[in-house]
């Protein structure tokens, strides 16, 4: 009995000195965790020009295993979160500004809170006349398509431009058959220039230079991206950069149009109009000073001049047209427009989309001649206007896809008080109606057509 205790008693003791050998082994794999662990710490800085902050420039902390980006706000500042220890280069990127590379040690027992990146302009502060076949002068829209270094005024007898077949959606690159069709019938319209929402194809600048009919290339921008976002800014730019050195050298160019209504979607921000300067600037590095302009269709005149926004003209230099798709009443009218803008801006103004579409809510049926006099209306105003380079009718033919089945000619929209019905119908917006054809739809021209043509036909 007394043996058989004393055994218990040396068990209990090595099962102690186990439960403890234990706790003591997991206790120092926890500290040697700990110490194998990378610190992480937080920094931040200040990008600056002549000593002045300067916003919306893509900075990049990296070395061999890790890299970081963020953006400079409005006041120039920018912070890394959570930033591994070690050795780093630190760049600052915004187009048409450079930068020297930074190399700095990040630890924890030396955190950095006021890195300063002085960056300097690579480009000209005021941008530079063009050379090429376009060019803009104050407010005046000038071209000197043969060379000979006469410039004249260019006043844009437009049109928005999506042939969207029946049974498809969206915008597409289409057939030659479809060019053929249309550019002829814009031609004897004496329309003189097309507005088109995503990109341009060689097929279209090819047929509308043989009718010397030019184009404001559209440059698709995302509705959903995140222009705060570095990486989503490097691909746009990126992307557009490659975009306009495909079609530069295409003489149906008239200028780049820069996304569309950004403004009343992901755009109501500093970021996107300080975006807009970026692609503006990389369009002229990468044509030089034959450049063509820059515009971006804004939504209104909502935002233009707010200095929060880097909307007003010191802020975009290289922009060189104000877009604006602008929808009013005829009681309204676009005048008031033309003269609260001139305040805010010194550039030219192209109404980039205007009109009604040709449908009655209020009887479902058309009402074409109420459209044609809604267009002439606005074309008088910007015919006598002193800020008005011209405009695209919104549209040219009816885009079945847009309320629905795209294989039906659906009512369907939204309420507006700038239309006599109140109500506007996003298929029935075309010059033409549209019928299934054989081969291609078969076009119907409304009453427009011919208010168009005489009106362009009269205007210089």
């Amino acid at each position: 009995m007394k043996r058989r205790a004393i055994i218990h008693n040396i068990f209990s003791h090595i099962l102690v000195i186990f439960i403890i050998s234990i706790l003591l082994i997991s206790n120092c794999e926890d500290q040697i965790d700990k110490i194998d662990e990378p610190q992480k710490v937080s920094i931040s800085g200040e990008v600056t020009i002549n000593g002045k902050p300067l916003p919306a420039v893509i900075v990049t902390l990296y070395s061999n295993e890790n890299q970081y980006q963020s953006l400079s706000d409005l006041f120039g500042n920018f912070q890394f979160s959570e930033v591994i220890e070690g050795k780093y280069q630190i760049t600052a990127f915004r187009p048409g500004y450079h930068s020297d590379t930074i190399t700095t040690q990040i630890s924890e027992s030396d955190p950095i809170s006021n890195i300063n990146i002085p960056v300097e302009l690579e480009v000209p502060v005021t941008k530079p006349v063009s050379t090429g076949p376009v060019r803009v002068v104050n407010r005046d829209l000038q071209t000197d398509y043969d060379g000979d270094g006469n410039y004249k005024s260019f006043f844009i007898k437009g049109v928005g431009y999506s042939p969207t077949p029946i049974g498809s959606w969206g915008d597409l690159i289409y057939p030659d058959q479809v060019y053929n069709r249309d550019i002829p019938l814009l031609k004897y319209m004496n329309c003189n220039a097309i507005r088109t929402w995503g990109k341009v194809n060689s097929l279209l600048l090819d047929k509308v230079e043989q009718y010397k009919i030019k184009v404001l290339a559209g440059f698709w921008v995302s509705t959903t991206a995140d222009f705060f976002n570095p990486s989503e800014r490097l691909n746009i730019i990126s992307e557009f950069e490659t975009y306009v050195t495909s079609y530069k050298d295409y003489p149906a160019i008239l200028a780049w149009s820069l996304g569309n209504e950004q403004n009343y979607i992901n755009g109501d921000n500093w970021a996107w109009y300080s975006l807009v300067e970026d692609l503006a600037v990389t369009a002229y590095k990468v044509e030089g000073d034959k450049y063509h302009p820059v515009a971006t269709p804004n939504g209104d005149r909502y935002r233009v001049g707010f200095t929060d926004y880097l909307a007003r003209d010191v802020d975009l230099p290289y922009l060189d047209i104000w877009g604006m798709n602008l929808y009013k009443s005829d009681h309204e009218g676009f005048n008031q427009t033309f003269f609260m803008y001139s305040a805010f801006s010194s550039k030219p103004l192209w109404i980039s989309e205007y009109g009604i579409d040709a449908y009655d809510n209020r009887i479902n049926q058309e009402y074409e001649i109420e459209q044609a006099k809604f267009a002439r209306n606005r074309l008088i105003e910007m015919v006598n206007s002193q800020v008005c380079i011209g405009g695209t009718l919104m549209a040219y033919s009816d885009e079945w896809w847009k309320a629905g089945n795209p294989d039906a000619h659906d009512p369907g929209g939204y309420n507006t008080n700038a239309h006599p019905d109140g109500y506007s119908n996003e298929e029935w917006w075309g010059i033409f109606r549209v019928a299934k054809g054989s081969t291609i739809d078969v076009l119907t021209k409304r009453a427009v057509f011919d208010t168009l043509k005489f009106i362009f036909g009269k205007t210089n």
